[in-house]
């Protein structure tokens, strides 16, 4: 067995909200998910034992970049995991396809379309322009090979590297009208993939 710490709490960069990350390396059947313990919330996730020899400890997004080992009786195999997890985020990200530029292409234009059907629901636009954002931020990253930050990190990084892009998704969530938010997202699908 063996529990890993990840995410802010190992970087230093959490607030007195932040929850606690922690992969449980056990063969043992145990519920995951959200606990509550001492006042503080708890995100454990179950890593059924043995695993194969290229398994890595991953966000939805990528290879998790912060880990420290809090306890530990797996005959080296947590360390070997956090090396391999390691090298995994130092290499980067593979650069994207143009099959999956065109898909991310086709979606988020779906939903800037959706967005101009239903312009006269603010409601209906916010939804769409957040999946939307979240999508752009993404791809942001991606078309640079970077790993995606998350968006307390993010913003400060694509601010400081690219103004451009910022001010235009400054557009889509500062914006209080749907027409200024559509816009902005037109604007922001043109620079990320160079057409409409």
């Amino acid at each position: 067995m063996a529990i890993i710490l990840a995410g802010s709490r190992v970087s230093g960069k959490f607030s007195p909200q932040s929850d606690w990350d922690f992969y449980v390396l056990t063969n043992d059947n145990f519920e995951g998910g959200f606990h509550e313990f001492e006042g503080e919330r708890l995100d454990v996730t179950p890593v059924p034992y043995p695993v194969s020899a290229d398994f890595i400890l991953d966000t939805k997004f990528h290879p998790e970049q912060h880990l420290k080992i809090v306890f530990d009786e797996s005959n080296g195999i947590a360390g070997e995991i956090v090396k391999r997890t390691h090298i995994a985020y130092t290499n980067g990200p593979a650069r994207i396809s143009i099959a999956e530029t065109s898909q991310w292409s086709k979606m988020m234009s779906s939903y800037i379309a959706k967005s101009i059907g239903r312009q006269e629901l603010p409601g209906y636009v916010f939804y769409y322009m957040s999946i939307f954002y979240c999508m752009a931020l993404r791809i942001w990253f991606q078309t640079r090979k970077e790993w995606p930050l998350p968006p307390y990190e993010a913003l400060p990084h694509i601010k400081e590297n690219d103004k451009i892009f910022y001010d235009l998704l400054e557009g889509v969530f500062a914006q209080p009208d749907s027409v200024s938010k559509i816009t902005a997202a037109k604007k922001i699908h043109t620079q990320l993939f160079g057409k409409k």
